[in-house]
């Protein structure tokens, strides 16, 4: 059950993109900043069992053609499967997590337990963007 629960929520992707007015899968995939086997994987529910990867999301939220609507079903995936609606295990979701733009702040989606751990992975990865970005201002 909770597979199904993800693949209607990542075709609810397509269905935004769809309403926003991105109705060919080249729109579609410029929008979403993907190729368009990714686009098309998204859009049919196709994707692997785990899901849209952290690397795939990162992607496409730093589109600058994402549409508010489609960037606000993708933060609800991520807080959903973050949150472990999807089944997945806690050491699978800490990685998720720990390889998220640290932006996106998902720590307090985590639950208590999931916290323990994914702190360390989440604050981890935030010092290396900092550090990254504090050095390239010098």
């Amino acid at each position: 059950m909770p597979r199904r629960l993800q693949v209607f929520k990542i075709r609810e992707l397509g269905e935004a993109l769809v309403t926003a007015g991105y109705t060919t899968l080249d729109k579609q995939a410029k929008a979403l900043g993907v190729c368009r086997s990714t686009a098309w994987t998204i859009i049919q529910g196709t994707h692997k069992n785990s899901g849209l990867s952290a690397t795939v999301i990162n992607r496409m939220l730093a589109s600058p053609q994402l549409p508010d609507p489609v960037r606000a079903k993708l933060l609800e995936y991520v807080k959903e499967k973050v949150s472990g609606r999807y089944g997945h295990g806690k050491v699978q979701l800490r990685g998720f997590a720990g390889r998220l733009t640290p932006s996106l702040n998902v720590v307090p989606f985590l639950g208590a337990r999931q916290r323990a751990g994914g702190d360390r992975a989440v604050s981890h990865a935030r010092g290396h963007a900092t550090a990254a970005s504090s050095s390239s201002a010098r």
